[in-house]
């Protein structure tokens, strides 16, 4: 498979499909074990938007923290500092302690801070799990906004509305294999109907 600059790729599969273990190949952290992989461009790897952070810390100090391990530079996370808990709507938990924040609060710091993270391509691994109905619209909107940017997204995802409204391309995969990889729509009444376009052996 090849992906463009600025293509915005989905990757659907059931659970133990290779969905993640194909973007920790593209990110590196995986060497292949047959054949060669090629990226070129800043890349970020997002697996879960609260790894990385630290629940015995309070929030704000997460915020350094983890947009410090995605390469933001201290003096942008300050500037960036009330922004972010806003659009979170976490502006009155700077202080707690993370622990005390449930899982859901905990990705809305994480995406908030994505927002402001650089980088040309992003693998990003369910994004939006946590989500609850009104953030799900508001994380929605930024990749609205992200749609005809030049940065690139693969995008592990269950959600296949979400691969329709964001994504030209989808992957399919299944036990490692390739099943199909083309235009969303094409892909995905494929993949509903579990009908392969075409299988691609090792």
């Amino acid at each position: 498979m090849e992906v463009s600059k600025g293509e915005k790729v989905a990757i659907v599969g059931n659970n133990g499909a290779g969905k993640t273990t194909l973007l920790k190949l593209i990110a590196g952290l995986y060497p292949p074990t047959a054949g060669e992989v090629f990226a070129q461009g800043e890349m970020v790897l997002l697996r879960g938007l609260e790894i990385g952070m630290v629940d015995e810390l309070s929030a704000a100090d997460n915020l350094f923290l983890y947009g410090s391990i995605y390469g933001m530079e201290r003096q942008k996370i300050k500037d960036k500092f009330n922004e972010i808990f806003k659009w979170a709507e976490l502006e009155a938990f700077t202080e707690a302690k993370l622990g005390t924040l449930s899982s859901g609060m905990k990705a809305r710091l994480g995406f908030s801070i994505l927002r402001h993270v650089e980088a040309e391509i992003f693998l990003l691994d369910e994004a939006l799990s946590a989500a609850d109905r009104h953030f799900k619209g508001k994380y929605q909107e930024v990749f609205q906004n992200q749609r005809n940017s030049g940065n690139t997204f693969l995008i592990a995802t269950h959600d296949l509305n979400f691969a329709r409204m964001f994504c030209t391309k989808t992957l399919w995969l299944s036990n490692g294999k390739q099943m199909a990889f083309d235009a969303t729509e094409k892909v995905l009444t494929e993949y509903i109907n579990q009908e392969p376009l075409s299988v691609v052996d090792e």
